[in-house]
């Protein structure tokens, strides 16, 4: 198809848009525990091929929210038995564009000023989990090959801003512990792996402190 599809999966909820505004957590006190498994905790697959070279199947895959856009969230707990049993895990075979896996959330973002909102995520723990991205390009480097990119973080894949508003998006107190962090890219697949984001990037405020 011309654009291919995106995948959003989350321990709890896929996708979050605009839930709560400024420091008004409406997502609170959540806790996740993945026990006893055997097999994938949570596990995103986006295998689309596309034929727009600008818009390509994307994927958001995390522990708790898959993708997180806007909102304010706090006491998020994701915890597994051990890491090698609670796997938190985005694959794709053909040209994703940017893909985004955490331990908490794949990725957050606000997209664009038609949406004055901010995102918060405070006080949360993930623990014991292994977190992981395989992905693969047959795009040869240069041109379109910084399109094709997966960032694998303990708690958030991606924190990202796509606005020009003036607000701040906070990130603080967030801990992750005994996690394992896996970013595999195959042939031209630009990786990305953080302890607890792997990747950040903005065009306005982003505030990230008291991280363990």
């Amino acid at each position: 198809t011309n654009e291919g599809n995106n995948v959003y999966a989350g321990g709890l909820i896929g996708y979050v848009s605009n839930y709560g505004r400024g420091t008004t957590y409406k997502l609170s006190s959540i806790k996740i525990n993945f026990r006893g498994s055997s097999d994938y905790a949570v596990r995103g697959v986006q295998n689309a091929q596309s034929g727009n070279a600008d818009y390509h199947g994307e994927g958001y895959v995390g522990g708790m929210f898959g993708m997180m856009h806007g909102g304010a969230a706090t006491g998020l707990t994701v915890k597994g038995d051990t890491r090698d049993s609670a796997l938190v895990y985005f694959s794709s075979t053909h040209n994703p564009n940017t893909s985004c896996v955490g331990g908490l959330i794949g990725a957050t973002r606000v997209y664009n000023n038609n949406y004055v909102v901010s995102y918060n995520i405070k006080n949360s723990t993930v623990s014991n989990l292994h977190v992981a991205g395989r992905a693969y390009t047959d795009v040869n480097q240069g041109g379109l090959s910084s399109k094709h990119d997966l960032f694998v973080g303990g708690a958030i894949g991606v924190a990202g801003i796509a606005v020009s508003a003036n607000l701040t998006h906070d990130i603080s107190y967030i801990t992750v512990e005994n996690t394992a962090i896996e970013s595999v890219g195959e042939k031209n697949m630009l990786t990305y792996a953080g302890g607890v984001i792997g990747g950040a990037w903005w065009e306005k405020n982003i505030a990230i402190s008291n991280i363990y």
